[in-house]
């Protein structure tokens, strides 16, 4: 990857460093606050309850690296593999593109510590060890938190797991370098003569201990997902048949059991669901039980370093209607009781197993609140919500994955408009300790569609912070390479606040533009305010909702002049950037592509709106020019279900 330096985008590493960050990485401010930012309308808001972010650093007066060479070795444990080996690259690679000089990387085999020892050790390294350097025992960086430490003349990079260490790593270049990833092809760092040893006193835990990609551009590009410092799905999940959701059918097809056990299934005829209750016959029930354990325990074997595991519905809003399902229904208000009954029976069942064998394994049994199942089991007693009875509340290793599939994500949870799920999640909240979320930012229908989830984004962290959330997944435009709508900016300020939901989210989207930008940063920033206003504008006056499949598309919404002056906007950022056709060719291509990127939300909108607009042959044109660049870009999808092909297929161009 080519590296890009842009010195004015962010500010040097602060000489002092105490608690708080330097302003130089857009909106850190190091934790804390009372509101997030005047992004947000809500109706209540409440204190950052997040992790923990203390940034506590100084200088030594020496150097890491000086007069184009350096003394330290890069440590890690010998037999590891994956993240930490990807930190140790990228501590070595990165320093060497800012300064010039290749330090070195070894495994800690044979090696000894002195206080006058050169390294910069990753993970629980022999090093650490001699040196009496370990996490403290009071913190719990959780699974992808870190510590990083100072001890004599060696640097200690320290997590529980291999992705708290790799994001430590990124953190440590960002104190030594400035080092600050945007997109895949925009990474900031500065070009230095000396790195400064500093005293390092630092721990940083993030809000949510899981943050999982959500967009196309990092779930296909493993080493920006790691950069922003996101999870994979694969990093956190133990995959049932390759799927991680919607997978009861995947523990037991239809295909192999119904057959022989047609109460497993809401209808042996047509499965659509399982009945975990087994049409009440208890004999079929406890079949069912074991042999979906003996299943589940397989695959738990089969990853032994993963913890999460789901049992999931499948994804089509139907349950089970036998007379035994209605009558739960009925006395729990939900659909959800029999789920929440089987995965703490599953819980029993797991830890028992576990126990037999005299082993120790933290397990996540993680079941949707999706469809059917949204609603929990509870019911209110003088004004709070109180469990229907013990059975349903959940055991200390089940958890609630809420997917409120119906909210309106223009606004946060702490909006009127959401008022029942942020309700649904209050009452999940009595039954369960830990929290899963996944919500959404795009319209799933309508990929070219610009969805606006900018109002809610900080506001529904800080809500589900504030309700015991742990794993946040922000669905987007998962399976699309690359998304138009500002879909890099929302990966990027996902990636920011999901770590971190105090900073500052205007100062976030600021620095993005002058980083991303460049010298188009003004007429794009002004693109951007223009969008935020007329979806104001829409929703305000023209009554459109925020739904994730609305048809908000229409000329209805955005009539031709307001398309052709949001497309002026993109012909003033094609006129900012032109000096550089001569003076920096490769820039100007970056950036026309970043600017192409945004404008074909505003461009397909006119083509399907406004197609008498065109004469035919300028029509065609048009089209043929859209698909080039979609090509080139590789934006692949026009809906979540749908190639972009079929799309160039109805306008009859191949």
């Amino acid at each position: 990857m080519k590296a890009k330096k842009i010195i004015a985008a962010a500010c040097g590493v602060c000489m002092l460093f105490t608690v708080a960050a330097c302003g130089g990485r857009g909106g850190e401010t190091g934790g804390g606050g009372t509101t997030p930012t005047d992004t947000q309308t809500y109706s209540s808001y409440e204190q950052y309850t997040g992790g923990t972010h203390i940034y506590n650093y100084t200088e030594t007066g020496r150097y890491i690296v000086s007069g184009g060479t350096s003394e330290y070795t890069i440590v890690y444990p010998a037999g590891v593999s994956g993240d930490i080996v990807t930190a140790t690259t990228e501590l070595s690679n990165w320093i060497e593109n800012a300064t010039g000089v290749d330090i070195g990387i070894t495994t800690d085999e044979g090696l000894s510590y002195t206080s006058s020892s050169k390294y910069i050790s990753l993970g629980d390294t022999a090093v650490a060890a001699a040196a009496q350097v370990a996490l403290d025992e009071d913190v719990d960086v959780g699974f992808s938190g870190f510590q990083i430490k100072t001890k004599g003349e060696s640097v200690f990079v320290l997590g529980e797991t291999g992705s708290g260490v790799l994001f430590g790593t990124y953190e440590l270049l960002y104190r030594l370098i400035g080092f600050v990833t945007y997109s895949g092809d925009e990474i900031y760092y500065e070009s230095k003569t000396q790195v400064p040893l500093y005293d390092f006193d630092i721990t940083d835990i993030p809000d949510f201990e899981y943050r999982v990609t959500a967009y196309g551009l990092s779930t296909y590009n493993a080493a920006l997902a790691n950069r922003l410092r996101y999870n994979q799905q694969e990093d956190v999940w133990i995959p049932v048949d390759g799927y991680n959701w919607h997978n009861t059918f995947k523990y037991l097809p239809p295909d192999d059991y119904k057959e022989a056990h047609p109460l497993w299934y809401d209808n042996a005829d047509n499965p659509q669901q399982l009945c975990f209750i087994a049409h009440g016959d208890t004999k079929e029930a406890d079949a069912l039980y074991k042999t979906l354990l003996t299943e589940l325990i397989g695959y738990l074997d089969q990853y032994p370093e993963r913890n999460n595991i789901t049992i999931t519905q499948e994804d089509v809003n139907v349950w089970c209607e036998c007379a035994e399902c209605n009558a739960q229904q009925e006395k729990y208000g939900t659909d959800a009781a029999t789920i929440v009954q089987f995965c703490n029976r599953i819980s029993d069942g797991v830890k028992a197993h576990y126990a037999e064998l005299g082993q120790t394994r933290d397990i996540n049994i993680c079941f949707f609140a999706y469809h059917k199942t949204e609603s929990a089991p509870v019911t209110l007693v003088d004004g709070e919500y109180v469990p229907v009875d013990d059975s349903v509340i959940c055991r200390d290793n089940v958890v609630v994955f809420y997917a409120p599939i119906f909210a309106d994500y223009s606004h946060s949870f702490y909006d009127t408009e959401n008022q029942i799920y942020a309700e649904t999640l209050d009452a999940w909240r009595v039954l369960s300790d830990r929290l899963y979320l996944w919500i959404y930012s795009t319209n799933f229908s309508y990929y070219f569609y610009p969805y606006n989830s900018f109002n809610s984004m900080q506001g529904n962290y800080w809500f589900a912070l504030n309700h015991g959330g742990s794993y946040m997944f922000d669905q987007g435009q998962w399976n699309n390479y690359n998304s138009t709508g500002w879909g890099t900016l929302k990966t990027y300020l996902n990636s920011r606040l999901q770590w971190d939901s105090s900073l500052n989210m205007n100062d976030l989207i600021d620095d993005f533009f002058d980083v991303y930008f460049k010298d188009a940063a003004e007429p794009m920033k002004e693109l951007f305010s223009m969008y935020r206003a007329h979806f104001s504008h829409m929703e305000n006056d023209l009554g459109a909702g925020g739904g994730i499949g609305g048809r908000f598309y229409t000329s209805e919404y955005w009539p031709l002049g307001t398309l052709d002056s949001f497309l002026a906007k993109i012909d003033e950022a094609y006129a900012a950037i032109a000096p550089l056709q001569v003076s920096d060719p490769q820039l100007y291509s970056d950036l026309y592509d970043r600017i192409c990127l945004e404008s074909l939300a505003y461009r397909w909108m006119k083509i399907i709106n406004y197609p008498s607009r065109f004469t035919n042959t300028a029509l065609v044109a048009e089209q043929e020019a859209f698909k080039a660049d979609c090509e080139r870009l590789n934006v692949n999808k026009d809906a979540e279900s749908s190639d972009a092909t079929n799309l160039w297929a109805t306008w009859g161009i191949s």
